[in-house]
This record gives C-alpha cells, sequence and structure tokens, in this order.
C-alpha cells in the first residue's frame, strides 16, 4: 500500500521504501535541504530583528517560547513517538491523539493565561503578561502541526513535511520583519508566530486529512505507554535544555536572557540541518530492524559521520564566534560571543544525544531515555542557579559539560540487544570529536592570531583554511565508514580527478 492510498484508508500504514540508505538519502536530502534554508531565513530575519528589536525584547520573547517549546515537546512525545514507532495506526488513533492532546492542552492554556500576570511579577519582566497570553492560540494550534508532520513522515512523504517546515519559517520571519519595522516590538514576533502557526497547521491538516473529527472508538490509550514515555521524555529535555535560560532571566534580567538567548539560537540554528536527519534516521534504522533484528553496524556508521560533521562546524564556528556575532547580531551584542563559543562546544554531545533518544525510540528503550534525561535535569537543573551569579560564561559552561556527560549514561537491555551497548557508539564519536579538538586549537591558537585582531582576516583565514582540512578529512576517511552511496561517489571523484591531471 503506498503512502498515497493509505490516507483513503481506515488504517494509516507506512511508507514503501525497503532501503535504509535510499530513505536517509531521499528523506534526509529534502528535510536537510529544508532545514538549511529554513537557518538561512532565520539568520536573515535575525540580523534584521537584531537592529530593530532590543535586547530586554528578545528577554520577554525568550521565556514565552519556553513555554510554547514545551508544549511541543508534550506533543512530540504524545503524538510523533507513537506515530513513528506503532506499525498498527488506524484513523482512529490519530483523531483520539489530537484530541487527547487538545483536552489536556485546553486546561494548560487557561491557567496560563490566569496566570499570567502573577508570572509577570514574580519575574519583574515588563510586558511578560500579555505576551503569555499572546501565545495561547499556538500551543492549541500545535496538536495538528505535529501530528500531521508525524504523518508525513511514517508515509515517508518528506518533500511535503520539508515544504511545512520551510513555508512555517519563511511566514514566520517576513512577517516579524515588517511589524517589526513598523514599531510593533516584541508583539511583531508574537503576532507572526500565530499567523505562521496557523498557516503550517492548514497545510499539514489538509495534506494528511486530519482534523476536528470526533473519533468513532475514542480512547486515552491511542496514545500508549510509548507516547507517555515520549512526553515525559520531551518534558524531562524541556527543563534540562530551557531552565539556563530561566536561570539567567530570573538572576540577571532580561537583557541578559537577551544576549544569553540570541548565543544559544545561534547554537540551535546551527543544530537544525543535523536534527533534520532525525525523522530519516529513525526511519532507515525501523526498516533494518525490521529486516536484520539488529542496527548496530548502521548506527556506528551515521553516528561517525554526523559527529566528524557536527564537531568540524562546531569548532570553526567557536573560533570565529566574535565574527559570527558582530555579523549576525551587530556590535551592540558582542557580550554574547562567549556564550556562543562555549554553547557550539557541546553542540557536538546535543546532536549524540538526539541520536541516543532516536535509538531508544526505535528499541523500545524508553525508560533509558528518561533515566538521560532526569540526570540532565539533576546535573543542570541543580547547578545553573549557583553558576548564574558568576555570570552568562558560567551558565554556558555548565550546560556544555552536563551533555557530555549524559552521553556516558551506560544502554538499558532493549537498546543492548539492538545496537550492542554504548561503547560501540562512543567510539564511532572519537574521530569527530578528535577532528574537532584539533581544527579548534588550530583556529584559536595559530589562524587567529594571524588576523592580529582583525575580524575581518579573521574570517578570511580561519574559513579557507578548515574548507581545505574538510576537503583532505573527506579523502582520507576510510572506505569502511562510509555508505556504499559515499564511498562510489568519492571513488568517482577521485578518478576524474585522476584523469584530469594525466590530461
Amino acid at each position: 500500500m503506498t503512502a498515497e492510498t493509505s490516507i483513503e484508508t481506515d488504517a494509516i500504514g507506512r511508507g514503501t521504501s525497503r532501503s535504509a540508505a535510499g530513505i536517509v538519502a531521499r528523506g534526509g536530502s529534502w528535510m536537510i535541504g529544508a532545514r538549511l534554508l529554513r537557518t538561512m531565513v532565520t539568520i536573515l530575519g535575525m540580523i534584521v530583528l537584531a537592529r530593530l528589536l532590543t535586547p530586554s525584547d528578545f528577554g520577554v520573547v525568550a521565556l514565552t517560547a519556553t513555554v510554547t517549546v514545551l508544549s511541543l515537546v508534550i506533543l512530540e512525545g504524545a503524538i510523533d513517538v507513537p506515530t513513528v514507532r506503532r506499525d498498527d495506526l488506524t484513523r482512529d488513533d490519530v483523531q483520539s491523539m489530537i484530541w487527547t492532546a487538545l483536552l489536556f492542552l485546553a486546561p494548560l492554556a487557561g491557567a496560563l493565561y490566569v496566570a499570567a500576570p502573577a508570572i509577570e511579577t514574580a519575574m519583574q519582566f515588563e510586558h511578560l503578561a500579555p505576551a503569555l497570553r499572546g501565545i495561547i492560540p499556538i500551543i492549541l494550534l500545535q496538536v495538528f502541526f505535529v501530528t500531521g508532520s508525524a504523518l508525513l513522515r511514517r508515509q515517508h512523504r518528506f518533500r511535503s513535511a520539508a515544504m511545512a517546515s520551510l513555508g512555517s519559517v519563511t511566514v514566520y520571519m517576513t512577517l516579524a520583519v515588517i511589524l517589526a519595522a513598523l514599531g510593533w516590538g516584541l508583539w511583531s514576533i508574537i503576532i507572526a508566530q500565530n499567523i505562521s502557526m496557523l498557516l503550517t497547521a492548514l497545510f499539514v491538516a489538509h495534506q494528511t486529512r486530519i482534523g476536528l473529527r470526533w473519533p468513532r472508538r475514542f480512547s486515552f490509550a491511542a496514545v500508549g505507554p510509548v507516547g507517555a514515555y515520549g512526553a515525559g521524555s520531551r518534558i524531562l529535555a524541556w527543563f534540562w535544555s530551557s531552565i539556563d535560560t530561566i536561570a539567567v532571566a530570573a538572576t540577571l534580567g532580561p537583557a541578559a536572557a537577551g544576549l544569553y538567548t540570541r548565543a544559544y539560537n545561534i547554537n540551535i540554528q546551527l543544530k537544525e540541518p543535523f536534527s533534520a536527519l532525525d525523522g530519516p534516521t529513525r526511519q532507515a534504522l525501523i526498516t533494518v530492524r525490521n529486516r536484520d533484528g539488529q542496527v548496530t553496524a548502521q548506527a556506528v556508521i551515521m553516528l561517525r559521520l554526523i559527529t566528524i560533521a557536527v564537531a568540524g562546524i562546531a569548532a570553526v564556528c567557536a573560533v570565529l564566534r566574535e565574527p559570527i556575532v558582530m555579523l549576525l547580531l551587530g556590535s551592540q551584542w558582542l557580550a554574547a560571543a562567549p556564550v556562543l563559543g562555549i554553547l557550539m562546544i557541546g553542540l557536538p554531545a546535543r546532536i549524540a544525544l538526539n541520536f541516543f533518544d532516536g535509538l531508544a525510540a526505535v528499541a523500545g528503550s524508553m525508560p533509558n531515555m528518561i533515566l538521560r534525561h532526569i540526570l540532565m535535569c539533576g546535573v543542570i537543573g541543580g547547578g545553573v542557579f549557583l553558576a548564574a551569579p558568576y555570570g552568562m560564561r558560567a551558565v554556558a559552561g555548565l550546560v556544555c559539560g552536563a551533555l557530555y556527560l549524559a552521553l556516558l549514561l551506560p544502554a538499558r537491555a532493549g537498546e543492548r540487544r539492538l545496537t550492542g551497548g554504548r561503547l560501540p557508539l562512543l567510539g564511532a564519536m572519537a574521530p569527530g570529536l578528535a577532528i574537532g579538538g584539533g581544527m579548534l586549537a588550530l583556529g584559536e591558537f595559530v589562524l587567529v592570531p594571524l588576523a592580529n585582531g582583525s575580524q575581518i582576516l579573521a574570517l578570511l583565514i580561519v574559513l579557507p583554511a578548515t574548507a581545505l582540512i574538510a576537503l583532505l578529512i573527506g579523502l582520507v576517511l576510510p572506505a569502511s565508514w562510509l555508505p556504499d552511496a559515499l564511498r562510489r561517489r568519492r571513488r568517482a571523484l577521485l578518478r576524474l580527478g585522476s584523469r584530469e591531471a594525466l590530461t
């Protein structure tokens, strides 16, 4: 049954792709392409908005964003995880999940509306209460966005999922810039977010033919234990990934929160293209699991290449932290540069943790995912308020260290059966981390000093040098580290280069 015809029936099947490499290559190309374009649009919007809005405006937006991200991660856990994981999914199940989510979120949205003034008073953030009330429609619309996106990925309709993702941020950034230029301040962002989420939710609902229809047999069990574990793990992940912003805001004030979140946002934008691989990667690993019962070899190849790419990019961005902040945000945001550099060092660990969560979901070993996030909550939640009085750098350093610490949590039985344990995966990360560390040291202690304080010259020195290093690394990587498709392409490229050299 194809993805297109399965939409018309009660049972919602998976896409018909059988090759893991094919799913990652085709789905990954669409999702990564969309994320790259999303990142470009976001960065362009950031460049303009950083010059139209104040750090305090961004501080308020950062706190409202923690709320919308919380609702989003709850939905991703409760709806996205079981939609991807379950083999016997029906349209009634989907409608039950939608209504379960709405019945859960509606009271929370009402409580947020009532509590908003008290939250503003406690945080001492001007305009926070109306901003919190302004994001309530986004919270409810996310139900349809998450459900539709999950169904598109389940059916391997990655092109439609990519279009929804790209269209959402394009509408958001375009409207935000226009409204900010007209003097709407932080409301330019909130209004743009509402309109963007509405249009995106309508698009994915139309693509997957979901809506507000009450299921023929409503059941809270449609979410199931997998969804409960997924939601629990995502809430914990939200806590440890947001508590640093809350700690900075509560301790250092709105302006510091704005500076910290701009650095964090740049870090997240660089994470986006690699996060786009999450959906195709999970589908590919499910295909391998159903065929072979174990995914160790495939997971090692994937994680090794991902870590090499992420660590190299993170090293370059850490070295060029000041030029990046100057170009993207302007000189008034330069205090965010050290925070950006520290957070970049933790980027490989952040991507690897996402990969480990994907493996846990594929293996059905959700308790280990929960334990990993509990560890992060304990370390980060317990430390950021102690670190915050020492400044934003101390908070960023604590977060970075906790990310690497979480990688060491042993795998449970379900994951060990599927992947062979944690040691092969940590070993797969080692080459990438070594390459990233070497590039960071070279840039920090050799290349940047050559610029003699000139940020433009630093860019002109560091970027070509690291591009050459990346090319050399790509040429000398062992063939056994590469998937068949990349191995063939590199061999063809080398043959072509040899022929051109002879002629």
